[in-house]
């Protein structure tokens, strides 16, 4: 497993994702938006970009990952 940054493009918002793979971690997250929070718009793969894997001491900061 691997720890992928997920970018709304649209928006630019990030979130955080454990996957096997980028192309998982945008597949697990498109079905979680559309499954908790579209209301009226399904999202759909190519909305969201993917970086990463990412190793957490890459990180400079400490980081709520939610």
């Amino acid at each position: 497993m691997h720890i992928y940054e997920v970018i709304f493009e649209a928006l630019g918002d990030v979130h955080i994702v454990v996957a096997k793979s980028p192309k998982q971690a945008v597949k697990i997250f498109t079905n979680y938006v559309n499954d908790n929070e579209a209301a009226f718009n399904k999202f759909f793969e190519d909305d969201f970009l993917v970086k990463g894997p990412l190793e957490p001491e890459n990180y400079n900061d400490p980081k709520v990952i939610n």
